[in-house]
């Protein structure tokens, strides 16, 4: 029982940090565009974060219909929870 109780509280904490407020949507499609470097066999690096990542990647699916994202991943640069660009992995659709 002592760890369900302790395991709620963390789940609580955890939604609370998770607050809407802190995404910043006045800057949603307003930030710079960064290309991102392909890799090749459908591997692609943004090399932004935040609001920044979110417009690039927004723009390049715009840009390539045929592209499915099947993947992503933070490039841990900083280590856990602080990247400085993500890998995001396309594939061809069908």
């Amino acid at each position: 029982m002592a760890i369900a109780t302790v395991v709620m509280v963390i789940v609580t904490v955890v939604i609370a940090g998770c607050a809407a407020d802190t995404i910043d949507t006045d800057k949603v499609g307003t930030t710079q565009i960064y290309e991102p470097i392909d890799y090749k066999n459908g591997v692609y690096y943004f090399p932004c974060t935040s609001t920044a990542f979110d417009n690039s990647l927004s723009a390049f699916i715009e840009k390539h219909p045929e592209l499915r994202c099947v993947g992503m991943s933070g490039d841990g640069t900083f280590g856990h929870g602080y990247d400085r660009g993500y890998h995001v992995i396309f594939e061809v659709r069908t």
